[in-house]
């Protein structure tokens, strides 16, 4: 196993399947996130359940963050909005006036 040269430093490396297995069973003992890779790409994490529940907590605040930006977005780039009244008022002349919705 070699050391990965990234954030994660100190954690370990796996390249083949006996080393991602090995790693799985010291999990409980060393606790620590490992790298799986395929030559020098990284493809994989294995996290220990007490940090997939940080994971999941910080992919949820990044999900909610890319969204209130889209709204935000999207509301700065609409043009002038109707009031409930001006739409309701609308549609009763299109009723009225047997026009299609």
């Amino acid at each position: 196993m070699a050391a990965y040269k990234g954030p994660l430093e100190h954690r370990m490396v796996c390249n083949s399947a006996d080393e991602i297995v090995a790693a799985i069973e010291r999990l409980p003992v060393c606790g620590e996130a490992v790298i799986v890779r395929e030559g020098r790409k990284p493809l994989a994490a294995i996290i220990p359940m007490k940090d997939l529940r940080l994971y999941e907590r910080l992919l949820a605040q990044e999900e909610d963050r890319l969204d209130a930006a889209a709204i935000a977005e999207s509301r700065a780039s609409a043009g002038p909005r109707e009031s409930w009244a001006q739409v309701k008022s609308g549609l009763e002349r299109q009723r009225r006036s047997g026009a299609p919705n």
